[in-house]
C-alpha cells in the first residue's frame, strides 16, 4: 500500500507542482485530492498506479481563450459567465 502512495504522489507533484492546501482522499481504489494551484481551486483523481485519471479546475471569465469569450459573448449576449470549470480527461482538456 505505501507503494501506492508513493506513486500517487509523485505523479501530483509532477502534474501540480505550484499546489498548496491539499486535502486528500481515499474513496474506493482510488486518491482524490482537492488542492489550490495559481489562486484556482481544483480537484485530481489519481489511480494506485499514479497515474492521473481526471482533474476539475475552477476559473473565471478571464480564465477562458479569448475565441471562447468572443462566441459566447456573441452568442448569448443575454447571458453572463459566472463560473468556468476546466476539466481534463483522458490526456485532454475540456
Amino acid at each position: 500500500m505505501a507503494t501506492s502512495y508513493i506513486r500517487v504522489m509523485r505523479s501530483f507533484t509532477f502534474h501540480f507542482e505550484n499546489a498548496t492546501n491539499q486535502s486528500w482522499f481515499r474513496y474506493k481504489k482510488n486518491f482524490i485530492v482537492h488542492f489550490t494551484a495559481d489562486g484556482k481551486k481544483e480537484n485530481a483523481v489519481f489511480n494506485k498506479k499514479g497515474k492521473l485519471l481526471y482533474s476539475l479546475s475552477n476559473c473565471s471569465e478571464k480564465d477562458l481563450p479569448q475565441q471562447a469569450r468572443t462566441f459566447i459573448n456573441i452568442n448569448y449576449h443575454d447571458c453572463k459567465i459566472i463560473c468556468v470549470t476546466e476539466a481534463y480527461y483522458a490526456e485532454r482538456i475540456a
